[in-house]
C-alpha cells in the first residue's frame, strides 16, 4: 500500500469521492489520447499503405535527397522539374500561382510586354571559301552557294552542322569519292555534285548563316503596334541603342537571350531598338523601330472597308474605341462598296465585344459582305467564341438557344456550348455573303467557328480560303480538343487535356485533321507570312469578289 493509498483512508468520504471523479477524468483524456493517437498512426499507415509503390518511391526520393544529397536541395528547382512532367502534350501544363495570375491577366487583354513575336527560320550552311584546284572548285561549287546536304551515295545524303560535315570527312578514306548537294538561292537543288576526299577535305570551307527573323504577329494597342511594326516585317538588327551601327544580328535564340539581359533604364522602362522592314536587306525603307515594354490593354480586331482601315485605340477617357488607323497590309486591301473585312487574332480578352463593334461598323457603312481572316488565330476561351458565334448563325434551329458546339470528356458525358440566340439578322441582309481565310496556324476556337457557320449554313467549304505552303500542303491546324484549368488552394493550376471538341450538327471533329481542300475549300499558293501588300490577302479577295458578282446558275 502506498503514500496515496494511505492518505484516502484519512480523508472524509465526500473528499474521498471527489477525487475518484477527478481520476476517472483524467485516465478518460488519456484513454482519449491513447486512442487517437492510434487512429492517427494507423490512418497515417492507411492512407501511406494507399498511395501506391510509385508515390511512396517519389516522396522516398525526395526525402532520401533532401537529407543525403552532399549539397542543399533547391526545392523550387526539384518541384518545378516534377511539374513539368505533367506536359502530358502540347497544351497540358502546370502554373505557379505567380504564373497563373500572369495567363489570367492576360485573360482580361491586359499584357506587360513588348506586344510581338518573332518567327525564327532554322540556319543553315554556306560555302565560304573553295580551295582553287579542289575537286569542288572543278565541279563548279562556289563561294556563297548553300551547303544542304553530304553523303557517301546520292541515296544516303543527309543534312547536318559543319561539325557533322567535317566529322563525316575527316571518317573518310583519302581519294574516296562522297556527294554534296549544294546550289543557289533558297530551293534545294535536285542534283548533287560528286566531290572526292584530299587532305583538305574536298577544298571545301563552311559558314553558319542565318535565316532573317521575322515579326510572326502584332498585338493590337501593344508598344509594337504603336511603334509601327508589322506581322511579316524582317528583323535585321537589333539592340540597346537605335544606332543601327550598334545593332547586331542573330537568331531567335539570341534575340531572346539579348531582351532577357535588357537592364530598365532610369525610369524603370526597357527599350527594344529593332531594325526591320519588308526587305530581307537594308534598304533606304529600312526604319529602326524602338518598343519599350509597358502595361497595355490588348486588342484583337481589326477594320477595313474601301472607306477606310480602323483598329482600336485608346481616347481621351482611355476608353478603347475603333479609330482609322493603318495597323497592317490590309490598309492597301481594294474593296468594293458592298465588302468589309474583319481581322480576328485571338479569343480573348475584349475580342467579342471589338467583334460586334466592327460588325456595327460595317452595317453603319452600307456594307453587307464580310470577309473574316482567322489566319494565325490560334483560338482562345470558349466563352468569347460562343459570343462571336452568336453574331454569325444564318440558319436556326428556332428564336432560343443555339448549340454552337460540345465537349466529350473522358466518362463520356457532354457539355454543350450554346448562344442564347442568334444575331445574324442584326447584321446582315438575305443576300449577304460570308468567306473566311485561314492557315495552318488558324486552330481551336477558330475551327470551332468555323465548324459552326458551316453546321447553320452561313458558308459552305467553299467560301474558306486555306493557305497552300511550298509542299502543297493546305490546311487549317486541326485541334479538336479543349484544356480545364484546375485549381488548388494555393492557386497553382494544371491545365490539361480534359474533353474532345465536336462541331454543333454534324457532330464533326477535325482533331489532327483540319479544314482541307478535300473538303472543298480553296487553296491559295502563298508564303507564310504576308510581304508588305500581303498577296494572300489581294488574291483572296479577288476569287471572293468574282464569286459574290457571279450570278447563281439556274437549271
Amino acid at each position: 500500500m502506498d503514500e496515496n493509498e494511505q492518505e484516502k483512508k484519512t480523508l472524509s468520504p465526500e473528499k474521498a469521492k471527489k477525487i475518484k471523479r477527478v481520476e476517472r477524468c483524467v485516465l478518460s483524456i488519456l484513454l482519449a489520447a491513447i486512442l487517437a493517437a492510434v487512429g492517427f498512426i494507423a490512418g497515417w499507415f492507411g492512407r501511406w499503405g494507399a498511395l501506391g509503390k510509385y508515390k511512396q518511391s517519389l516522396l522516398w526520393a525526395i526525402d532520401t535527397a533532401q537529407k543525403n544529397y552532399y549539397k542543399d536541395v533547391d526545392k523550387d528547382k526539384l518541384y518545378e522539374s516534377l511539374f513539368a512532367a505533367f506536359s502530358f502534350d502540347r497544351y497540358s501544363t502546370y502554373y505557379t500561382n505567380t504564373e497563373y495570375e500572369t495567363v489570367e491577366s492576360e485573360r482580361d487583354g491586359v499584357n506587360r510586354d513588348a506586344g510581338f513575336s518573332v518567327y525564327g527560320e532554322e540556319s543553315y550552311l554556306e560555302v565560304y571559301d573553295v580551295i582553287a584546284g579542289s575537286s569542288a572548285a572543278e565541279q563548279g561549287i562556289t563561294h556563297g552557294m548553300r551547303f544542304w546536304k553530304f553523303g557517301k551515295t546520292e541515296d544516303t545524303m543527309k543534312a547536318g552542322t559543319a561539325e557533322d560535315y567535317f566529322s563525316f570527312v575527316a571518317n573518310l578514306d583519302n581519294n574516296e569519292e562522297y556527294y554534296v548537294k549544294c546550289g543557289e538561292g533558297e530551293k534545294e537543288p535536285e542534283t548533287a555534285y560528286k566531290v572526292v576526299n584530299g587532305e583538305r577535305g574536298a577544298g571545301i570551307s563552311l559558314t553558319r548563316k542565318f535565316n532573317p527573323m521575322r515579326v510572326y504577329q502584332v498585338v493590337g494597342n501593344s508598344p509594337a503596334d504603336h511603334a509601327g511594326l508589322r506581322r511579316g516585317m524582317y528583323i535585321l538588327k537589333y539592340g540597346a541603342s537605335d544606332n543601327a551601327d550598334e545593332m547586331v544580328s542573330g537568331s531567335s535564340s539570341d534575340f531572346f537571350a539579348f531582351v532577357n539581359k535588357l537592364k530598365p533604364d532610369e525610369n524603370n522602362r526597357v527599350t527594344i531598338h529593332i531594325q526591320a522592314g519588308f526587305e530581307k536587306e537594308v534598304t533606304q525603307n529600312t526604319k529602326v523601330y524602338s518598343v519599350t515594354m509597358t502595361e497595355y490593354n490588348a486588342t484583337y480586331c481589326y477594320y477595313r472597308d474601301s472607306s477606310g482601315t480602323y483598329c482600336f485605340r485608346p481616347n481621351q477617357n482611355n476608353k478603347l474605341e475603333l479609330s482609322p488607323s493603318s495597323p497592317m497590309g490590309a490598309e492597301n486591301l481594294e474593296l468594293d462598296d458592298h465588302t468589309a473585312y474583319i481581322a480576328l487574332t485571338q479569343f480573348t480578352g475584349t475580342a467579342a465585344a471589338e467583334f460586334k463593334e466592327c460588325l456595327n461598323k460595317m452595317k453603319e457603312s452600307g456594307r453587307k459582305h464580310l470577309i473574316l481572316d482567322l489566319r494565325g488565330n490560334g483560338g482562345g476561351y470558349m466563352d468569347v467564341f460562343v459570343e462571336i458565334a452568336a453574331c454569325l448563325l444564318k440558319e436556326t434551329s428556332g428564336s432560343g438557344a443555339q448549340k454552337v458546339a460540345y465537349a466529350k470528356f473522358k466518362d463520356g458525358a457532354t457539355v454543350s456550348y450554346s448562344a442564347r440566340k442568334s444575331l445574324y439578322k442584326d447584321y446582315f441582309v438575305d443576300d449577304s455573303h460570308i468567306s473566311v481565310l485561314a492557315d495552318e496556324y488558324t486552330a481551336s476556337a477558330s475551327e470551332c467557328l468555323i465548324g459552326a457557320l458551316i453546321d447553320y449554313k452561313t458558308i459552305d467549304y467553299s467560301d474558306i480560303y486555306l493557305r497552300e505552303n511550298e509542299n502543297g500542303v493546305a490546311k487549317s491546324y486541326g485541334k479538336g480538343i479543349m484544356q480545364t484549368h484546375f485549381e488548388d488552394k494555393y492557386g497553382n493550376t494544371l491545365k490539361l487535356t480534359s474533353a474532345e471538341i465536336f462541331w454543333p450538327k454534324s457532330n464533326k471533329t477535325i482533331h489532327d485533321v483540319g479544314v482541307t481542300p478535300q473538303d472543298g475549300a480553296v487553296a491559295i499558293p502563298s508564303a507564310l507570312l504576308p510581304d508588305e501588300a500581303d498577296s494572300f490577302l489581294q488574291r483572296a479577295v479577288e476569287l471572293i469578289e468574282n464569286k459574290q458578282n457571279t450570278p447563281p446558275e439556274t437549271v
